[in-house]
C-alpha cells in the first residue's frame, strides 16, 4: 500500500432534535468515521426502577445504533445533551474488521451539556476535537468555550454550530453578533484559522430569513503542521432535511506517518494491534 494514503472522514450537523433524521443518518451514512451531532434528539430513552418513585426515574439518552459507539457530554438532571459524538464501530470499506481510531471524551476537563472535548487516537497520531454548541439561551455555553485551555503541543480542531454572526464569515447583510470579537480574539490567540469559505451559508434558516454562516470549523496551527486535513466540504444531500449543512473534514494519513508493523498488518488483511502496544 506503499504511496496510498489511509482517510478518515470526521462530519459535523445540527439535526435540529429530529429523532428519525438521527435515525436515518446513522443507518445510511457510509462515508464518516466520526459524526459529531449538536442539537442531537435527546429524550427517555428507558425508565429506572427506583425505591422512592413508584413510577420510576427517567433515563434520558440519544439515538442509538449497534455500529455506532455514542459519547455524550457532561449533563445531569435539569441539563439535557445539546452536542453528542458518534464513532462508527468498524471500518467503511471493510464493515467487519473494527476501527483503528480511538475517541475518549474528556468530561473530567470540561463539564458541560453544550461542549465536548475529544481525544482522538488513530495509528501513533493524536489531536483533540471540540464539538461545540452554541445555545443561546445560555450564557455558560460560550463562556465554556471561551475558557477552554489548549495545550501547545496537541493539534486541535474546534467545530459546530456557533450561532454567531461576523465580518469575518458571514453572507452579506448580517450584523456582528456581539460576543463574536471575544470568540475570534480568543481563538487567534491561540494559533487557531477559519476554515470555512467566508460568506458560503451552512444555514437556510427559516422562510423569512436570510442564509447564514453558523456551522464553523476551525484548526490550530499545530493541526495544520502536524495533520493532512482538507477544508470543509459542504453536503447539503447528506443533512436529510436539517438547515444545518453537513460539513466534513478527511483526515489524510501518508503510509510513511504510520507504524511499520500496523501498515504490515493492514497489507496483510489482519487485525491491528491495540494503541497501548505501539505507543510512543
Amino acid at each position: 500500500m506503499s504511496g496510498t494514503p489511509i482517510t478518515y472522514s470526521l462530519a459535523s450537523i445540527n439535526m435540529r432534535h429530529h429523532n428519525a433524521a438521527l435515525h436515518t443518518l446513522l443507518e445510511t451514512n457510509r462515508s464518516d468515521n466520526i459524526l459529531f451531532i449538536q442539537e442531537p434528539w435527546f429524550r427517555r430513552v428507558a425508565v429506572a426502577c427506583s425505591d422512592t418513585h413508584l413510577q420510576g426515574i427517567d433515563v434520558l439518552g440519544s439515538v442509538a445504533h449497534p455500529a455506532w459507539l455514542l459519547l455524550y457530554p457532561h449533563y445531569n438532571d435539569t441539563s439535557h445533551a445539546k452536542v453528542v459524538t458518534y464513532v462508527r464501530k468498524f471500518q467503511c470499506l471493510h464493515p467487519t474488521r473494527p476501527t483503528s481510531l480511538q475517541v475518549v471524551v474528556r468530561n473530567d476537563i470540561v463539564a458541560h451539556p453544550c461542549l465536548q472535548l475529544l481525544e482522538v487516537r488513530a495509528h501513533r497520531l493524536h489531536f483533540q476535537v471540540v464539538n461545540f454548541y452554541n445555545n443561546v439561551t445560555d450564557p455558560s455555553a460560550l463562556q465554556a468555550l471561551l475558557h477552554l485551555q489548549y495545550p501547545d503541543l496537541t493539534p486541535h480542531i474546534v467545530l459546530g454550530d456557533f450561532n454567531l454572526h461576523s465580518r469575518t464569515w458571514s453572507p452579506a447583510g448580517w450584523a456582528p453578533s456581539p460576543n463574536v470579537v471575544d470568540v475570534e480574539e480568543r481563538l487567534v490567540d491561540h494559533g487557531f484559522m477559519l476554515c470555512n469559505q467566508p460568506g458560503v451559508p451552512t444555514c437556510r434558516g427559516l422562510t423569512t430569513e436570510h442564509p447564514s454562516t453558523i456551522d464553523l470549523v476551525w484548526m490550530d496551527v499545530m493541526a495544520a503542521l502536524t495533520l493532512s486535513l482538507s477544508d470543509p466540504l459542504i453536503s447539503w444531500e447528506d443533512s436529510l432535511g436539517s438547515d444545518h449543512v453537513l460539513l466534513r473534514v478527511h483526515w489524510h494519513i501518508e503510509d510513511t506517518l504510520l507504524d511499520h508493523t500496523i501498515a504490515h498488518s493492514i497489507a496483510l488483511n489482519t487485525k491491528h494491534l491495540d494503541w497501548d502496544t505501539h505507543a510512543l
